[in-house]
């Protein structure tokens, strides 16, 4: 809980916390004596970061740049369509070993269709994930991918997601948009009082 000096901040913030709290999703064994987490959850938030990840990015000359985030409602990030796509652009096309898919050979078509309909979309606005889709934390599986897919036994395609690795690709994601944004958090969190409650203040250098 915070007070911030722009949206900009809020969302670095907010992104930070979402991926701590993905991890403790992930590492937290449901049951116990079994390879289980909460993995809707973890899921959940980490596409939630994905598309804010995307919407600070806008395409200009066939290239996705930064983009200054300076009011929710006046900025032009485009849909969560968009902004999947500049995460793909951006993250995963010049990635080796991120997806591994055999039923096309058009992985952005592939992440917008699978990832994000059958997934981002169902999870967000559903609570499910789509037919044949499914997330896992599963060791020595997909070849090291962390999104990949697998023929079941009547020859049908199924994504799969592995979370850990997914949460390793957020937030290298995330690391690299901040260093190209130029976003450095201060040392130290400032402090601001209203009224009678005293709340921190969040303040980043931006640069773009």
């Amino acid at each position: 809980m915070g007070l911030f000096t722009s949206y900009q901040d809020f969302a670095i913030n907010t992104i930070e916390e979402n991926l701590h709290i993905a991890k403790h999703c992930i590492d937290t064994t449901k049951k116990p004596n079994t390879n289980s987490c909460y993995g809707m959850p973890a899921f959940t938030l980490l596409t939630s970061v994905i598309d804010t990840i995307g919407s600070f990015y806008s395409k200009a000359n066939g290239t996705f740049k930064p983009i200054l985030m300076d009011d929710v409602n006046n900025n032009k990030t485009g849909n969560a369509k968009d902004h999947f796509n500049a995460f793909y652009d951006k993250f995963i096309k010049n990635e080796n070993n991120v997806i591994n898919i055999y039923s096309t050979s058009n992985k952005q078509k592939f992440f917008h269709d699978k990832f994000y309909l059958d997934g981002r979309c169902k999870a967000t606005h559903n609570n499910v994930l789509g037919s044949n889709f499914i997330i896992t934390i599963e060791e020595n599986c997909g070849n090291g991918a962390c999104i990949w897919e697998e023929k079941d036994k009547n020859n049908n395609y199924i994504t799969y997601v592995h979370l850990s690795k997914l949460h390793e690709l957020v937030s290298k994601a995330f690391n690299k948009m901040k260093k190209e944004a130029g976003v450095s958090p201060q040392p130290e969190a400032t402090q601001a009082t209203t009224g009678s409650t005293s709340q921190t203040v969040v303040t980043y250098q931006i640069k773009f």
